[in-house]
């Protein structure tokens, strides 16, 4: 029989990890509905995308090595849009078209309780971007599979 000095580290280790939770997978889709005026009459383009991307959310406490991974990129219009779905949070940055100037950023930390709480708007909302160069809009929210 061990001796209670090893027997006592070895149940707090085995408890540790019995209680550790896993990683949870979200599958995101984010909506983005673009207009190239927000002047009732003026508009002249309108389109919609849907991206989706995987996005893991760790119980707190998780040490996380994150290679460095590069953005996905969308043209939409007026802007380039560029998403990374890391450990624990979904960033959206919004750019001019020219790519010279930032015009929003976004970012949402993850949680194992993930939900869409926001009517048809997920769980980020409905976000309006607007390009200040030109009349040109996007909304935007993100969605998560429940």
């Amino acid at each position: 029989m061990l001796p209670l000095k090893y027997l006592l580290p070895l149940v707090a280790a085995i408890s540790t990890l019995a209680s550790a939770a896993t990683p949870t997978i979200h599958n995101i889709e984010i909506h983005f509905y673009y207009r190239d005026s927000t002047i009732a009459g003026k508009v002249t383009t309108e389109e919609e995308i849907v991206y989706s991307i995987p996005v893991t959310s760790y119980p707190p406490g998780t040490p996380i090595a994150e290679i460095g991974r590069e953005p996905e990129r969308l043209v939409l219009g007026d802007f380039q849009i560029y998403i990374l779905g890391m450990a624990n949070s979904l960033d959206i940055r919004f750019v001019d078209k020219e790519g010279e100037r930032a015009v929003a950023a976004l970012k949402y930390q993850m949680t194992d309780k993930l939900a869409n709480q926001f009517g048809g708007h997920g769980f980020t909302g409905l976000n309006y971007i607007y390009n200040p160069d030109t009349e040109a809009e996007i909304q935007c929210w993100a969605t998560v599979e429940e």
